[in-house]
């Protein structure tokens, strides 16, 4: 027998990130309430007990899910807006990305699902913390550059205002994914914006696609 032929064995860390994945995609499926362990087996192609060996406690791969999910989505919006030139258009970027498209946006509704639990866990109120915080220096860099440029008069502190659009796009997005008629994605979408040009000291026209 060559090399070739010798069986390989999945690293640790290899199977813990394809249990990650399969169980992310479980739970944007049936959401947390309905997580079954046979489910994420069957999803990841293993036995429930290769889970378990990994993840004895199943609140533990949840909220490694939710770490996970928060990163991605820090990563998406800082990625976007690496790509975007001047204040303007990076205010504009950070306000289109905020909030999910349509009540059928698995990402951001698994992360408000998550979000939850945070009330009753330290854990999830330090990963919710933190996200909110990453997402407040977005706008906040975004914001001092275009004051320092002339093209921002702040009502407040960078940073504050980076964290009153953050707060107010985490309450909207709540709307959006249970389908208040009167706050759908594009009217959610007009009220930030309205609510960053008021604070930013701009014309909410210039904020517009």
């Amino acid at each position: 027998m060559n090399g070739a032929d010798v069986p390989t064995r999945s690293r640790p860390a290899d199977r813990r990130r394809q249990l990650l994945e399969a169980a992310y995609r479980t739970l944007v499926a049936s959401g947390p309430r309905a997580l079954r362990l046979k489910d994420i087996a069957s999803e990841a192609e293993v036995t429930p007990a290769a889970i378990l060996y990994h993840y004895p406690q199943i609140d533990d791969l949840i909220r490694d899910i939710y770490e996970e999910s928060c990163e991605r989505w820090y990563e998406y919006r800082r990625r976007r807006l690496d790509d975007v030139p001047g204040p303007l258009g990076g205010l504009r970027l950070l306000i289109e990305t905020g909030m999910p498209s349509s009540p059928d946006d698995a990402s951001v509704r698994l992360l408000c699902e998550l979000e939850g639990l945070s009330v009753r866990d330290d854990d999830y109120a330090r990963l919710m913390q933190d996200l909110f915080d990453k997402q407040a220096t977005l706008y906040q860099e975004v914001i001092a550059g275009g004051a320092a440029a002339g093209v921002f008069r702040p009502a407040m502190e960078p940073l504050a205002i980076g964290q009153s659009l953050v707060a107010v796009e985490d309450s909207l997005s709540y709307y959006i994914l249970n389908g208040h008629p009167a706050l759908g994605y594009d009217e959610c979408l007009h009220r930030l914006r309205a609510t960053a040009a008021a604070l930013c000291g701009v014309d909410a026209d210039s904020l517009a696609g």
